[in-house]
């Protein structure tokens, strides 16, 4: 039956964001199982990296929400189906759903939605399976990091690693919880007396010029400007978390997953999380990171001061226990798996 199964995932955009990703790592899982894998998006930063042997990637607008242009992309997406002979169609997000269905219904092939966090979301309809995502722990694996790569690191960050360092990744988007971050810092310099580590908030602004001005006009308000770095971007994100001592998550609306809770555990770092959305589920509180009450700067200060003051002996051992939950939950083969099990059965 897995030599005949020909899957067509169709997402907007292959961007490094957990839907992307999970649609990047289930295509080239299934070339590994014998099933055809083909991809259908209007572009994105991991389009590059596709195995072009392995997976057929097309183009097409699927990230426009425009009515004519959903329907123009349902009749492609019929042609798409009947050439390659698909099996299954796997849409993954709202818009490209709409022409995917179009074309199932009328091509008599089999449908998949994906959708990505049942938080804010009252349908019992859509909490039918759960499939958590994955990471791949062998790149998040902190033993593959060469100490020369982090120096190089820090001297490009300009960091002395004299003192502990916080990161913090996340794009730069007011509902990531950047503001009430920088409130929580300052609260610990009052309560310490003195700037008692380095912060970097790594993460792009994607053209939210206002709201990252308001961050650094905040960061300068507070006299923080020698203890907080903007970072735009870190092409090795397994290296910036090996090179910090504590990792913030500091979201004040619910994430789906939250890789960063993740990615940071599978690192063997100290995760300090809001208890809202997937967090609440990744991370096992006081034994592979600390969760505070989302939204509350003061909360969060109080954490912070926790976690500095940690003995080593309790820090590695919530490092290695955050590892074990991570590759015991959240594998990305568990999660392709699971997700190549429901398209047999599917099928089946």
């Amino acid at each position: 039956m897995s030599s005949n199964i020909k899957v067509l995932q169709v997402i907007p955009k292959l961007g490094y964001g957990g839907a992307e990703t999970g649609c990047y790592d289930i295509a080239h899982y299934l070339p590994e199982n014998n099933c055809k894998s083909f991809i259908v998006t209007s572009g994105g930063e991991l389009t590059k990296f596709i195995d072009k042997e392995k997976v057929k990637l097309i183009r097409l607008p699927v990230h426009s929400k425009n009515p004519l242009l959903i329907f123009i992309n349902g009749i492609i997406l019929i042609g798409i189906i009947l050439f390659y002979n698909i099996s299954i169609v796997h849409a993954r997000s709202r818009a490209p759903a709409w022409s995917c269905l179009f074309a199932t219904k009328l091509t008599g092939r089999k449908f998949v939605t994906t959708f990505h966090g049942t938080y804010n979301f009252s349908s019992k309809l859509k909490k039918f399976l759960v499939i958590f995502r994955g990471i791949n722990v062998d790149y998040f694996d902190p033993s593959t990091k060469l100490d020369f790569d982090e120096k190089k690191l820090l001297q490009k960050w300009e960091i002395n690693k004299e003192k502990k360092i916080i990161l913090v990744p996340g794009r730069l988007t007011s509902w990531k919880g950047q503001e009430m971050l920088i409130e929580a810092i300052n609260l610990v310099k009052i309560e310490l007396g003195y700037e008692a580590f380095h912060v970097v908030i790594l993460g792009s602004d994607q053209g939210r010029d206002l709201y990252k001005k308001k961050l650094v006009r905040l960061t300068e308000q507070y006299r923080l400007t020698n203890q907080i770095k903007f970072i735009d971007h870190c092409k090795d994100m397994a290296l910036a978390y090996k090179v910090s001592d504590i990792v913030i998550s500091p979201s004040i609306e619910p994430e789906a997953f939250g890789r960063v809770a993740v990615e940071a555990q599978s690192m063997e770092k100290l995760i300090i999380a809001s208890n809202i959305g997937g967090s609440n589920e990744t991370i096992i509180n006081e034994k592979t990171g600390f969760l505070f009450e989302s939204g509350d700067a003061n909360a969060l200060s109080k954490t912070i001061i926790k976690t500095i003051t940690m003995d080593e002996m309790s820090v590695q051992l919530m490092g290695k226990e955050g590892r074990k939950n991570v590759i015991k939950k959240f594998n990305v083969e568990k999660m392709c798996f699971s997700t190549y099990s429901e398209y047999k059965r599917l099928l089946n």
